[in-house]
């Protein structure tokens, strides 16, 4: 059984993240039905081409019965997310209006956008960038000890991975990112609003 906060976690996504809509053939086949709700070939290789490490132009059927298992997995979450009408529930919604506060913030002052803002977030939204993360969780209200020994922890995590350590090994070792037993910490490819700005301001920068 997935646990709720996964599931919430999976839900949140869904309703921050823009999604690429195709039309179907009639004739089409579908790759796999969930309830009344059928998975075309389109949007798996739309969502596999854009996640998959564009260094590697050749992949093989393995890699695509690999990603497709992580596929179905994710849309059984979403399915059983629904299924628990969790996208109803005060603590979805509240998440969702904490998480969507804290990315218009920035591009807010006093109720006014802020002109050179509008236009980077403009120029942003051109393109789009890939990253991948590790995740190291600190308490909101941690002391300066806490803090200081998650930081140093990055340090040295980012000095095993500079001296040939593989970036997703030391992701699954490491980050407390619950979604990195599956993408290694790859985030995929985003654009601008998509995620909170400081995340986005290093990326982009």
């Amino acid at each position: 059984m997935v646990s709720h906060k996964h599931i919430l976690i999976v839900l949140f996504t869904l309703c921050l993240c823009a999604c690429k809509s195709t039309e179907k053939q009639p004739e089409a086949t579908p790759l796999f039905t969930l309830g009344d709700e059928s998975f075309y070939e389109d949007e798996f290789l739309y969502a596999f081409n854009k996640n998959r490490n564009v260094e590697d132009s050749v992949y093989s059927e393995d890699d695509l019965k690999e990603y497709l298992e992580l596929f179905v997995n994710f849309k059984l979450k979403v399915e059983e997310a629904y299924a628990l009408n969790l996208h109803e529930s005060s603590e979805f919604k509240a998440e969702l209006e904490q998480y969507t506060e804290q990315l218009a913030k920035p591009y807010l002052t006093h109720h006014e956008v802020r002109e050179d803002l509008v236009e980077q977030a403009y120029e942003r939204m051109q393109y789009e960038v890939k990253a991948a993360h590790i995740l190291f969780e600190v308490d909101e209200n941690a002391s300066a000890e806490d803090t200081l020994a998650a930081y140093n922890k990055a340090l040295a995590v980012k000095e095993e991975i500079e001296s040939g350590k593989k970036f997703g090994e030391m992701a699954r070792k490491y980050s407390d990112d619950p979604s990195v037993v599956s993408n290694q910490g790859m985030l995929g490819y985003f654009s601008a609003f998509q995620m909170v700005f400081p995340f986005e301001e290093a990326a982009y920068n």
